[in-house]
């Protein structure tokens, strides 16, 4: 079941990522705002790299999962 929480976060933070950056009209996240200050580059870094991870926690969890 943690197995599944954890992606269930990772996914919608990657969400959360890609609605601030390619929404024409973004919901307000002011953690986000707040991190934009610094770099944008840092966020679309940020969402590149959690989708890479996405895809590599699915395809773990599906190795483990077909073990047992």
């Amino acid at each position: 079941m943690n197995d599944v929480n954890t992606y269930v976060l990772m996914v919608e933070l990657c969400k959360r990522l890609s609605d601030y950056l390619y929404d024409p009209e973004p919901m307000h996240d002011q953690v986000l705002v707040d991190m934009d200050t610094k770099t944008v580059a840092d966020i679309v870094l940020m969402h590149h790299n959690l989708k890479e991870s996405i895809e590599f926690y699915k395809d773990d969890v599906k190795e483990r999962s077909e073990k047992e």
